[in-house]
């Protein structure tokens, strides 16, 4: 399906897409007064699932809950988009990337979502430089991933939250890094409230910003481990590296809301 140009309203309702692997399921190029609105869509079988564009200058707006996705490449990918929000929704099992979001506008919302078996869970691209980008995330679930989340020049704000067994060598743009849960550059922000636990080589990991990671479970009562001279030193937790203040840590896992059924296998 695709639409071009148009400034109205478009809604998805309990819509099922199944395609192949060399296209694209939802293509929109949009102006800044259009909006996309999906409930109960699921989309498998595709390259890309979902791409939404603003035109040049313009930027719409996408939001969607209980939206299920598998693919073979990308999950969603934004470019220029105003504000998304994706609520109760899962994104599974696409070998590139489960969203894309890219010189974006506005905040990025997501709550009761999981983003599992991809390659990387979440990417916030360097177009997102100056331009506002935010990442608002309550009791979402990035969970064997290729890595969780990887943010470049964009806040993050994330509470009661899990990264579960994310890290492998992933491959993005002849770029080979171990990522593991979280790797922020030029990032900064908060994550509480959450419980990391088995991703390698890092929970988190983050450059040139002091970024706040208190108040998290990194699979220890004693805490995360850190690097002190090129050695791995703690206490058995996920390892954290770069400028990140980690105590006080919980001691123990946090109670974290359930994600619904629709989420189950």
């Amino acid at each position: 399906l695709s639409a071009l140009n148009c400034e109205c309203a478009i809604t998805f309702d309990d819509v099922v897409l199944v395609g192949d692997s060399g296209s694209i399921g939802v293509d929109m190029a949009l102006p800044n007064m259009a909006s996309v609105t999906m409930s109960h869509v699921k989309i498998a079988g595709y390259h890309t699932a979902i791409q939404v564009r603003g035109t040049p200058g313009d930027a719409p707006h996408f939001q969607a809950e209980g939206l299920t996705i598998s693919c073979i490449g990308v999950g969603l990918h934004f470019q220029k988009p105003a504000s998304v929000s994706l609520h109760h929704s899962a994104i599974r099992d696409c070998s590139g990337t489960g969203l894309v979001l890219e010189n974006n506008r506005g905040p990025l919302l997501l709550m009761d979502t999981i983003l599992a078996d991809n390659g990387l869970g979440i990417w916030l691209t360097p177009e997102n430089a100056g331009a506002g980008s935010t990442l608002q995330a309550s009791n979402i679930s990035l969970v064997h991933n290729g890595a969780g989340i990887e943010s470049q020049f964009t806040n993050l704000d994330v509470v009661a939250s899990r990264f579960i067994g994310n890290g492998g060598v992933w491959s993005k743009e002849d770029d080979l890094k171990l990522k593991g849960g979280v790797f922020a550059t030029f990032s900064p922000g908060s994550i509480s409230g959450s419980s990391f636990v088995g991703n390698a080589p890092a929970g988190f990991s983050s450059t040139s910003n002091m970024f706040d990671a208190r108040g998290n479970w990194w699979g220890s009562p004693l805490g995360p481990d850190t690097m002190v001279q090129a050695q791995r030193v703690g206490a058995g937790g996920d390892l954290v590296t770069g400028s990140v203040f980690v105590a006080p840590f919980l001691a123990q896992s946090p109670r974290l809301a359930s994600l619904r059924r629709r989420h189950a296998r």
